[in-house]
């Protein structure tokens, strides 16, 4: 992994787009969770379904501290998915990958190490701030809100390569 958005400067808040695309799972209805590990001590977090972060348009967002970390960062996603061959009709899922490296020296470059995993889970690196949010108020350049006739605020839809950008 020599990708540089997977470089974590130590006290970072972390946010990286979960997408699960297995088929029989639905990431909006199925539970889920992700549990981060790093450090020669094993330390780690679970970070639930419920604890993470849903926009509008229903992308999640597994967001972290990084303050606590160091080094290589394993991303574990545990779910079920249905299978009418199971008993109970569900069947575990896991997948493990190397989600980052956090670091406290700035790091032109880092050994690779292969991400892993089964390719059913992606995680992409988000840098824009209010990802919660699709759509942005207009405002005009004394930043007062921009209405319609009818005294609606008008707003925009927010691209995701807005949300998604490097800077």
């Amino acid at each position: 992994m020599t990708d540089k958005t997977r470089i974590v400067t130590k006290g970072d808040i972390a946010k990286f787009w979960l997408n699960i695309t297995h088929a029989d799972f639905l990431q909006a209805d199925n539970d889920y969770k992700v549990d981060l590990s790093w450090g020669l001590f094993g330390q780690h977090i679970t970070i639930g379904k419920n604890d993470m972060v849903t926009d509008e348009e229903g992308h999640i967002y597994l967001v972290f501290d990084s303050s606590d970390m160091s080094g290589w960062v394993k991303a574990k996603c545990t779910y079920d998915v249905n299978d009418s061959d199971i008993e109970g009709g569900t069947r575990r899922e896991v997948n493990e990958q190397w989600l980052c490296f956090v670091t406290s020296n700035p790091t032109p470059a880092i050994c690779d190490r292969p991400s892993g995993g089964d390719g059913h889970v992606t995680y992409t690196r988000v840098y824009g701030s209010d990802v919660h949010a699709a759509w942005l108020n207009l405002r005009d350049s004394n930043k007062q809100p921009l209405r319609d006739s009818d005294g609606q605020q008008l707003r925009v839809h927010r691209s995701e390569s807005e949300v998604f950008d490097d800077n």
